[in-house]
């Protein structure tokens, strides 16, 4: 998907840990109820958002003290645009290795399936390390 120039109307800040995800997930639902998101979007974009806040509250803050993250978001006539923002231990899961689907269950190996799924349903997932901290942003057509 070509570059998309947008900016971030709405923006909140939440605590890592996994007691925000309600918050997060009903600021994040009245958006898309206010830009008319189509119900498969909407429901990709709720699992994805929960895989993506759940894994940033579970490991990024292993070793800092400071735990919060700040989710952004933008749009531009069908596009949707999310950035998960964090100061936690750097981790970029675009490199993370995607597991083998084909595998039998006792050969495949534990984690990677939420990566997957979010590279799978997102339209584009870019990650940066900006200033110490990690920037996922997810880029989904939403009508």
């Amino acid at each position: 998907m070509e570059e998309i120039s947008f900016v971030f109307k709405e923006r909140i800040e939440l605590s890592a840990k996994i007691d925000d995800l309600d918050k997060l997930q009903d600021w994040l639902s009245v958006i898309l109820d206010n830009i008319q998101c189509t119900t498969k979007a909407c429901s990709q974009l709720a699992v994805v958002t929960e895989e993506v806040f759940v894994n940033i509250c579970e490991y990024a803050y292993a070793q800092n003290g400071d735990s919060n993250v700040t989710v952004f978001v933008g749009t531009k006539d069908s596009i949707l645009v999310i950035r998960f923002e964090d100061s936690g231990i750097e981790f970029n899961p675009l490199t993370y290795k995607t597991p083998e689907v084909s595998a039998s269950l006792n050969e495949r190996e534990a984690g990677g399936f939420g990566i997957l799924i979010m590279k799978k349903w997102m339209d584009s997932v870019d990650y940066k390390r900006i200033d110490g901290k990690n920037q996922l942003t997810l880029t989904k057509k939403v009508i």
